[in-house]
């Protein structure tokens, strides 16, 4: 379930989901006729030297069916997944299986790369930002940043106005998930840009783990004039992230409709 962190009227709670309708790619996914995405995961875990092995069924970027060796049998994570669950738990030798991949693939990877450092595993974000409407100075505005595809899930989004931190008008969705094991997140700035404003759309503090420091962090890098106040577009640094000199982002005419766009 999504929740969202809201201060201001319902027009902006619904701008926001309409947003995130628009922005979600499983969104794309469900409204093409004829593309469906079935996806088997297996996961081995270690702690305290015993292994745990569990298996997700997953369709459309949903998790419906999973086997967890520390339960012994499988569990329906929707209605979707009820049926095949309850066929799989009165299959003894299909049990038993999955129950025997403790042993045959956990066990096996762990003890070949026990000796080995270990790796973390990070999916770096993609960072949009753009108008909600494209109108002239001193009329109620807003700034919407679009962070996904990130990997694990903490992370911080901040914005500037004329280099001060901005709190107020600030809305936010929690980090959400998009179904393939990274996030998403929008935050949304409220603002009535003045003659000689500088905005800073966001700093962009990615985790690489729960209280850990930053692994990214977003840098003003170019600007862009928008009427008479300017805001600042960020680049994540060479090969870290989607923004690049060569690959610049600008802000979108309001008559393309509701989105982050690209130069070519």
């Amino acid at each position: 379930m999504m929740v969202l962190q809201v201060a201001e009227g319902p027009w902006t709670v619904a701008l926001m989901m309409t947003l995130l309708v628009l922005l979600n790619p499983m969104v794309q996914v469900k409204a093409t006729p004829g593309k469906y995405v079935w996806q088997g995961l297996q996961e081995c875990y270690t702690v305290n030297g015993t292994q745990r092995y569990v298996e997700r069924h997953v369709y459309n970027r949903e998790e419906y069916a999973r086997f967890d060796s520390h339960l012994g049998k499988f569990q329906a994570v929707t209605e979707l997944g009820r049926p095949s669950v309850n066929h799989w738990n009165d299959r003894k030798d299909i049990l038993e299986q999955k129950q025997g991949r403790v042993d045959t693939m956990c066990r096996h990877i762990y003890e070949q790369y026990e000796g080995f450092p270990p790796q973390r595993l990070v999916a770096r974000p993609d960072v949009n930002v753009f108008l909600s409407k494209k109108r002239p100075l001193q009329h109620h505005n807003m700034l919407i940043c679009h962070v996904t595809d990130f990997y694990p899930g903490d992370i911080r989004v901040r914005w500037f106005l004329n280099g001060k931190e901005e709190t107020d008008g600030v809305v936010s969705t929690k980090v959400i998930r998009n179904g393939d094991w990274t996030y998403q997140i929008l935050v949304v700035l409220e603002m009535i840009p003045q003659q000689g404003d500088v905005y800073t759309p966001m700093s962009v503090d990615f985790m690489d783990r729960p209280g850990g420091q930053p692994l990214v962090e977003v840098t003003r890098t170019k600007t862009q004039n928008l009427g008479a106040f300017h805001i600042y577009l960020p680049t994540l640094g060479p090969g870290l992230a989607s923004w690049s000199p060569s690959d610049p982002v600008r802000l979108q005419d309001v008559r393309q409709g509701p989105g982050p766009s690209r130069q070519r």
